[in-house]
């Protein structure tokens, strides 16, 4: 556990990837493709059809 703090979450070095993973993120916000979702669990409080835009899924 206190690798796993030191090696990765108190990590502050640039990886180049990170630039990949922050156009990925934005590029699927400003997406409004309608998903539809199999929900196998209890269900959304949130969302009461299982039809999302792929932006409002996190």
């Amino acid at each position: 556990m206190f690798t796993l703090e030191k090696k990765c979450l108190r990590d502050k070095t640039y990886y180049e990837q990170y630039d990949a993973i922050r156009r990925f993120r934005e590029s699927v916000k400003n997406n409004h493709t309608i998903l539809h979702i199999e929900d196998y669990g209890a269900g959304s409080r949130v969302f009461k059809t299982n039809e999302r835009r792929s932006h409002d899924v996190h």
